[in-house]
């Protein structure tokens, strides 16, 4: 038992950690200001049945009571007066608990939703700011998967303000049972707390696997949809609606049974409590009927009994249901997404690189003794080479299909970090990893870049603000990237929706407008990574031709495997042996 104790509360301190980002504490504060008013409007209400009671039914036991005397010699009050006065106060104070309670479950949905809110934020952010190796060493289906996940942190948020407030109100009527009848309460906070204990031995181990293997099928099924959405074509050319059904059934069944068992075992431990906690109501009915013979001289104290355990049992069920369901059953989930917001920022917009300076390209990028290994145990892909680029020329890279021309791009953008090697911007040397100011200088077009479910508009105009966008330079790049007249031949021209990926037009028409998107960004550095290889011989050598005429103050380096094309480069360096020289 000792060992699931300790497990749980090092679980709750590091569900904290996801309070402690959360910036506005003050809502914090009054939730627990409120919390606290609420129970002891709660317990003054309980309390108040005692002499209510007991003057009801004419039993003087409680009249004595100093404040009960205090309350009639202020007021005046006659005994039927005082009856009246105690059915007022009673209600009154049963009003305001309520109101106190409906009024804190405003503050508490918007705490939720807000926390859990701000979280999700931070994750996706903590993602962004991440290292592009980051991205390699992780799938795609891992980061949607984690986005699930973070709907989790919602439950959570809930479960432990329930479990705050939930402690708070139940400790303040455990303390009033006390003060009301010491001996007898001990016994009965004693078996309660017997009960819960047993039953959450009895279920801890097996929820905490059930969460283990729900974190793991998340993951399997964003995985197997991603799969899907990848594989349409092939999916609906071979006839696999049978062989895709089967894979995800397999997985959203597995899903569907780890969540009725965590339901099972929660729910059939709640009822079995309460079941339990009637029993020691009717005991309690037992105990003064059978053993102290006057039912009605410890009436009062009866029905204190029976509204006080009414009362706590609730939140005591809160509180186990919190800890064994709501903070319990997504702990996996919970500690993936606490390990994306314990990343590092990779990528802060704070760091010392954003705050170099801008960075101006005159007349060459030199490169010397560049040596590159994606890690420490693996031989290097480039080995001890040197290059220059120079400004107002039109570079080719050419090599076998993975003697590292890609991986050289990724270095080249500051995307991964060298063994080692000196990169010179006008013989001035700098630091290019994770280098936002060059990266800012740079222009990219990949083969397998995705354009976004939008118009011909937003896909050339990518990341700008669609109000203040330069027509006539827009119609410009369209042009030089030859997808002018085939927008223009749409009945919507520009604002022509283009469908997921560019799924309504061609993979020739797509490559075009991802050219026409690099070149309105209008930077000096344009890398083109095989971006025509979808592309006929004409329109390739129509668009590298009009590349000929911007490249006066830029450098342009293509990967491309077509010969025919090699005639527009200024200079061609091969990947060979790991090693990288002009091609002659």
């Amino acid at each position: 038992m000792i060992k699931p104790l300790i497990g749980l509360i090092n679980l709750i301190k590091s569900i904290i950690l996801l309070f402690k980002v959360y910036p506005k504490k003050f809502f914090f504060f009054a939730f627990v200001f409120l919390t606290l008013l609420a129970s002891i409007i709660e317990i003054a209400t309980i309390a108040s049945i005692l002499p209510l009671i007991d003057l009801l039914i004419d039993n003087n036991k409680y009249l004595s009571n100093k404040y009960v005397n205090l309350l009639v010699n202020t007021f005046d009050l006659k005994e039927n007066e005082l009856k009246l006065t105690y059915l007022i106060i009673f209600t009154v104070l049963l009003i305001v608990s309520y109101l106190i309670k409906i009024f804190l479950i405003f503050v508490n949905s918007y705490l939720n939703h807000e926390v859990a809110f701000y979280i999700h934020n931070k994750v996706v952010k903590k993602l962004l700011n991440q290292n592009y190796k980051y991205f390699i060493d992780n799938t795609t289906s891992n980061f949607l998967a984690i986005i699930e996940k973070v709907e989790a942190v919602r439950g959570v948020v809930f479960s432990l303000l329930l479990l705050l407030m939930s402690l708070i109100m139940s400790s303040s009527i455990i303390f009033l049972i006390l003060l009301i009848d010491f001996k007898n309460s001990i016994i009965l906070f004693v078996i309660m707390g017997t009960v819960y204990i047993l039953m959450y031995s009895l279920t801890h181990n097996r929820l905490n696997d059930i969460s283990f293997l729900q974190a793991k099928i998340i993951d399997k099924k964003y995985k197997v949809f991603l799969e899907f959405s990848q594989n349409i074509k092939e999916i609906i050319l071979r006839n696999l609606n049978n062989f895709f059904f089967s894979k995800q059934y397999e997985i959203m069944i597995s899903l569907r049974n780890s969540r009725i068992s965590a339901e099972r075992y929660t729910n059939i431990s709640i009822q079995t409590t309460i079941l339990i906690f009637m029993l020691m109501v009717v005991g309690i009915l037992f105990y003064f009927t059978a053993l102290k013979g006057n039912l009605v001289s410890n009436a009062s104290l009866i029905v204190f009994y029976v509204v006080a355990i009414q009362r706590l049992i609730p939140h005591a069920q809160n509180v186990y249901v919190s800890l064994v369901s709501g903070i319990k059953n997504p702990q996996y989930s919970i500690l993936n997404v606490l390990d994306v917001l314990n990343l590092p920022d990779e990528r802060n917009i704070k760091s010392d690189n954003f705050k170099m300076g801008k960075i101006n390209l005159n007349s060459e990028i030199s490169v010397q003794n560049l040596n590159f290994s994606h890690n420490k145990e693996l031989k290097n892909i480039i080995e001890d080479t040197s290059l220059n680029f120079k400004v107002g020329n039109i570079y080719g890279l050419v090599g076998r299909s993975g003697s590292g021309k890609t991986t050289f791009f990724d270095i080249l953008m500051g995307l991964l970090k060298t063994s080692s090697g000196d990169f010179f911007i006008d013989k001035k040397k700098i630091s290019i990893f994770n280098n936002y100011n060059w990266q800012n200088l740079i222009c990219y077009v990949s083969q397998n870049t995705v354009l976004t479910d939008g118009t011909f508009l937003e896909n050339i105009c990518y990341g700008e603000d669609l109000n203040k966008i330069n027509n006539k330079h827009l119609l410009d790049c369209a042009e030089k990237a030859e997808c002018l007249e085939f927008i223009k031949s749409r009945e919507h021209g520009f604002e022509t929706y283009i469908g997921e990926g560019g799924a309504k037009i061609s993979g020739g028409q797509r490559q075009r407008i991802l050219i026409a998107r690099a070149l309105y960004t209008n930077k000096p550095i344009l890398l083109l990574d095989e971006a025509t290889n979808a592309l006929d011989k004409d329109k390739e050598n129509k668009i590298f031709k009009n590349l000929t005429r911007l490249k006066d103050d830029k450098i342009i380096i293509a990967i491309a495997h077509n010969d025919q094309i090699k005639r527009f480069f200024d200079i061609i360096y091969k990947f060979d042996e790991k090693k990288i020289k002009i091609d002659n």
